[in-house]
Order: C-alpha cells, then structure tokens, then sequence
C-alpha cells in the first residue's frame, strides 16, 4: 500500500500449516514480487509488516520478538520477524493477527466511525483486538485481546484438563473432522460450499461455536463497555454472517436483568484482507505517525527501525 493507504499490489495464495521456513520463504518472495511488479526502488520502500495467529513474546538474546502459533505444528519461538528481516534488508514489523484486522477496520472499514471497539477475529482459530480511542491496545506483550486462550470451562478431578475455548473455532481440526467423516476439505472455498449444502457438521461445529461465542462477546461488552463489537477475519463471508446471525439472536437471552443498554454487534467491512491491510500501515505509524510514544520508541515489536528517508511503498 501506499502512503495514502491505497493497495497498489496483491497476491494470495492457500497453504495449510506451513512450516517456519516455508513460511519465511513464501514471505520473501511474495515481499520481493510485489515491489518488482510496483516497480518501485527499493529505497522507498518504508517496511515490511507480517501479522501472525497466536502467542508472542520478547526473545531472551536480543532476537526482536518470537512467536508460537499454538495451532501450527513446529512453531516455537520463532524470531520471525529478525529472519525475515535479514532476508529482505527491510524493517518488518510483527503484529498479532486479529490486532492487525482491529487496525485494518479501522483505517478501512466500519471503525473509520467508531473509537472504541473490540475486534473478534475468525481466522485458523479465534482471537480479538481492542481499538481505544482510535489506538489499538496491544498489552505489555503484544498479546491483549486473545480470547481463544481463556478457559472453556472448569474441569475438576486428578485427571482433568481444562480446554480452551479456542479449540472450538480452530479450522484446522474442522477440516480433521470432516475427512474422518467422509469428507474431503482444505479451503475456504471448501467450508463455504459445505455451509451453503448444508453440511450437519459443519452446522454442528458453528452452532457449538456460536454458543461459546455467545459467552465470549457478552464477556467483552461488560469488561471494556466498548462502543461496538465487531466480527470479521478469513473464514468466508456467509459463514460469518451465520456466526453474527446466531449470536445477535442469543445475546438478549443471556444479558443480566435491568441492562438497558449494549453495544451493537457489527459485521465487519474491511474485509477478509483487513489483517493484512491492517500490518501494511504499521510502518506508516512507525515513521510518519505524529503521536510521540510512537515515535520515539525503539521499534515496533523489538524491531530497530528510524526515522531518516521517507518511503512510500509498504507491503504486508
């Protein structure tokens, strides 16, 4: 994107539980693609931002941060931002997914109206981001908003073990239950075509969801008494909808007695790019934004960066 925010440059493309160096190898080449066909100098680019599902956390040797997506299988501390970093000669700047789509819909979408809302954001598993007073919110740790993490319930007993609630959003293990069940699926386009037949278990998986869902959303509207709740992320749009649909018609049923107000349940407008839109205008906070916590802190994420030669072009 631009400075202006507008997308010169896009690619997509479907991989299921990349390993960190293919992850990393991909980013490369897609980061290097989209300046060629821009065909802008690499002198004005201003920086790299990646946003990432899952735990992050600072390095103990002066690696920037390292992230642990719980849901990717050989992710563990990566320095994903310094590897990458030094693959590109580029500033990167990491960010948490669904703070990333919280950042995206507020440049792009619905919260371009709205100061302060929560972000509940539908990816490979589920997470959330906090917009206040038109600031994201990232907690000591980059992690402030990671709903998927909070328990499911209280399990009792010398052999029980408590489950997080992002267990009953993760793709992943949709996809798993679909294929021992008979059916084959990989993609968005996938679950879109089962929601729209119909499929009982893709049905069952979003009915037991929203209900989780339900808990969650109420959770957030009494902690932050935000203006608006906000659903989006990378599942398909319809699916959403069906999620959005379910919740809003549960919610009055579960509200405490005498509320007699509550923050609307608003479907998001960036669209499913938002996360990525979201960490493309990171570098513009880093090097142009006004505000002087921004400025002058040593770098988003643990990442070095300045504030000599302003850039144009940035990628996410």
């Amino acid at each position: 994107v631009d400075l202006a925010g507008t997308v010169r440059q896009r690619a997509h493309i479907d991989i299921t539980l990349p390993t960190p160096d293919e992850a990393l190898d991909l980013m490369a080449t897609m980061a290097e693609s989209l300046i060629a066909r821009q065909g802008v100098a690499r002198d004005r680019v201003c920086g790299v931002g990646v946003g990432v599902p899952g735990l992050m956390h600072p390095a103990p040797h002066d690696d920037g941060y390292v992230v642990t997506p719980t849901a990717f299988a050989g992710w563990h501390d990566v320095p994903l931002a310094t590897r990458l970093g030094r693959h590109l000669d580029l500033p990167v700047l990491l960010e948490n997914n669904a703070t990333a789509a919280a950042v995206g819909e507020r440049w792009y979408g619905a919260g371009r109206a709205i100061d302060t809302f929560f972000y509940v954001f539908l990816g490979s598993g589920l997470g959330g981001g906090l917009i206040i007073d038109g600031r994201p919110y990232e907690g000591t740790t980059g992690n402030a908003g990671e709903l998927g993490y909070l328990l499911a319930g209280i399990a009792t007993g010398p052999h029980a073990a408590d489950e997080h609630v992002g267990l009953y959003f993760n793709v992943p293990r949709l996809f798993e239950r679909l294929r021992t069940s008979g059916t084959d699926a990989r993609t968005s386009a996938d679950l879109a075509a089962l929601f729209d037949a119909n499929h009982p278990e893709v049905l069952a998986w979003m009915d037991t969801a929203a209900t989780h869902l339900t808990r969650l959303v109420l959770t957030v509207e009494y902690l932050f008494d935000p203006e608006a709740i906000v659903l989006g992320g990378r599942l398909p749009e319809r699916m959403l909808a069906g999620f959005l649909a379910r919740v809003t018609r549960d919610l009055p049923a579960h509200r405490i007695g005498g509320k007699t107000t509550a923050p609307p349940f608003l479907a998001a407008t960036a669209g499913a790019d938002a996360a990525a839109l979201g960490v493309a205008t990171l570098p513009i906070h880093e090097f142009f934004a006004p505000a002087p916590q921004v400025l002058y802190k040593q770098g988003k994420r643990g990442q070095p960066t300045g504030l000599n030669a302003p850039r144009a072009i940035l990628t996410a």
